[in-house]
């Protein structure tokens, strides 16, 4: 159990997932789910934890456990909260919100910041937001947060908070540790204080006047050849090409369908979800608060009324709103029509009340409205692969034995030569070749 917890933690959206947790309110919460006890609802919408400047929402904690405890069942799905909260799982996560929110408060007061266009490169080396083409792709960035109920914002401050230590903290833990009786003297020097006298004594004062005669130039020069000696300079031939000089092949009408048909589910018609729910700590108090909902009480001020809050997910499809809740949840949830109210439903962290607030259709897209897309991707894949396949058969021509003037006349490319350079790049009496 702790494995798979642990395994968790060293993914990727594991780190960014373990600096939302306060351990305190999300002990409370998945006690709440295997007590019974309906005190936790308690809290209402107030702030649950502050840490310096920065203050953590119920709201927002709460949509981190369902996502830490959803990803931790992936490894073992007969996992419960509570035994999550038994392993320990909810215990490393405070810490390392807690420490990790401190940390990125005390580097901005130290100096350290990072760029928006650092942030940017970490999203983009992210698998999970690769396209078909195997580069970012923003609608697989979008769905991604939207499947995992998170916003740009709220991933783009854990990417930083991770940025911050790996500039800070990793340099610090790959140190060599000294022994406490090497370290204590040094470190007393930064505090010891000395006073004292100097006199300036020209050396000129004392510098002989005679010849110093052949013995002692040679044993200079011996002891300082690398000052007298000329530098070695080489001439360079070379020939250079880029994507312009590299035929590719074109892209064809049996390719754009094989992408499309491998490809089926992502160009098939979907449907995304919003919706507003309230997760009560047991049936009575869900099956009141639906009763007054259906009276004609908001959710919000029914649940404020019931020691609650009400929360919004982000646009989901069917499957990522059953993994939130239950398959039976998901099923009777996107049955319904807009505006409609859904439950009492029994899930994983309690009994669901929910609202239909947003309903999104996206309409199936036909081989022929996604071939200029495919299109364009492949062009762009078969260029990339033309001009490897160019590199590599170049290399292959050199480690033949074949001459530089050989590959540039098979391949129609022009040679330069260099100037006798130096190992700096530069040409003696030409100060102004690069």
């Amino acid at each position: 159990m702790i494995t798979a917890i642990r395994r968790m933690f060293s993914s990727t959206l594991g780190k960014i997932l373990a600096l939302g947790f306060v351990a305190f309110i999300g002990v409370a919460f998945a006690l709440s789910d295997v007590t019974g006890n309906s005190t936790f609802g308690g809290i209402g919408g107030a702030n649950v934890a502050k840490v310096g400047s920065e203050q953590i929402g119920v709201g927002e904690l709460r949509d981190r456990v369902r996502l830490a405890y959803n990803q931790a069942r992936q490894d073992q799905p007969g996992m419960t909260m509570a035994a999550f909260v038994e392993s320990g799982g909810l215990d490393q996560v405070l810490n390392q919100m807690v420490e990790g929110m401190a940390f990125d408060q005390f580097a901005t007061e130290m100096g350290f910041g990072v760029s928006k266009r650092l942030i940017d490169g970490r999203i983009a080396d992210i698998p999970a937001f690769a396209g078909v083409s195997g580069s970012f792709d923003q609608t697989a960035f979008e769905t991604f947060l939207r499947q995992n109920g998170m916003t740009e914002a709220q991933l783009r401050r854990d990417l930083r908070q991770q940025l911050l230590i790996e500039q800070i903290a990793a340099p610090i833990a790959g140190m060599p540790r000294l022994a406490p009786g090497m370290a204590q003297p040094y470190a007393a020097l930064l505090l010891e204080q000395r006073r004292g006298q100097a006199t300036f004594i020209p050396a000129s004062a004392f510098a002989p006047t005679a010849d110093p005669g052949d013995a002692a130039l040679k044993t200079h020069l011996t002891q300082n050849a690398a000052k007298f000696t000329v530098p070695e300079r080489r001439v360079i031939q070379y020939a250079v090409f880029d994507a312009a000089a590299v035929p590719v092949p074109a892209v064809t009408d049996a390719e754009i369908a094989k992408v499309y048909k491998d490809n089926a589910a992502q160009y098939a018609a979907s449907e995304t979800r919003r919706f507003a729910q309230v997760i009560a700590p047991d049936q009575a108090t869900a099956n009141a608060l639906a009763a007054k909902v259906r009276g004609g009480t908001s959710l919000a001020a029914a649940a404020q009324a019931a020691g609650l809050s009400a929360s919004t997910t982000g646009d989901l499809t069917q499957s990522s709103y059953a993994a939130t809740s239950t398959a039976a949840a998901a099923k009777t949830a996107f049955a319904a029509k807009q505006g409609d109210l859904i439950g009492p439903v029994q899930t994983g962290l309690g009994w669901t009340v929910a609202r239909v607030e947003n309903v999104t259709a996206r309409p199936a897209r036909s081989l022929a409205d996604a071939s200029a897309d495919i299109r364009t991707e492949l062009a762009k894949n078969k260029a990339n692969e033309a001009i490897v396949d160019y590199y590599n058969a170049i290399q292959d021509a050199v480690n033949s034995g074949a001459s530089i003037e050989e590959i540039a006349a098979d391949r129609k490319l022009t040679l330069a030569t260099t100037p006798a350079l130096l190992p700096s790049g530069r040409v003696p009496g030409q100060p102004g070749y690069t």
